[in-house]
């Protein structure tokens, strides 16, 4: 083989090295094939699933036989308590109406917050069957996150909202 040859395919080689930038894997979401790893914590996939994983700061998405696997970032939710719970409503712009805790904890909080820029729930929610608890996008500010619900980034709330059933279990852990 010639030298230039070589040096070609060294290359090409070291081009499918390259690093994707953080924040492009942070907008990205895996699309990778998927594990047998649900087995461990669903009897089926007959609804889909989604794996809150607070230790792993990640949330996994397996929809019906496993066809269609994606793994998040998940931004907020290490506050939570372990448990299983479902999807029971899924609200495309959803309003925030902060709980009579919240305000009596911060008197300045709105009764209500309507869809659209500044909502702390994002552009999606995914309500699930434990009062309050929702899976839900982040507003633009980054800092208006809490650990009392599970939280993504806006487009993967997006995403995650149109392939998702009502009626999917959740597992967090």
């Amino acid at each position: 083989m010639k030298r230039r040859g070589i040096l070609s395919m060294a290359a090409a080689a070291l081009a499918g090295l390259a690093l994707t930038p953080p924040a492009a894997m942070a907008a990205t979401p895996s699309a990778a094939p998927a594990p047998a790893a649900w087995q461990a914590h669903f009897a089926a996939l007959d609804q889909g699933a989604i794996l809150a994983d607070r230790a792993a700061q990640v949330v996994h998405f397996w929809s019906p036989q496993g066809e269609v696997y994606r793994l998040y970032p998940l931004l907020a939710g290490q506050g939570l308590r372990s448990g299983e719970t479902r999807v029971i409503r899924k609200i495309e712009g959803p309003t925030w109406r902060p709980s009579s805790l919240m305000r009596s904890r911060d008197p300045r909080l709105p009764a209500l917050v309507p869809p659209g820029p500044g909502n702390p729930l994002g552009s999606h929610a995914l309500y699930l069957a434990v009062e309050g608890l929702r899976i839900h996008g982040v507003a633009e500010d980054p800092q208006a996150r809490a650990d009392e619900s599970i939280a993504l980034a806006n487009a993967h709330i997006a995403e995650l909202f149109g392939l998702v059933r009502v009626g999917a279990p959740v597992r967090l852990i």
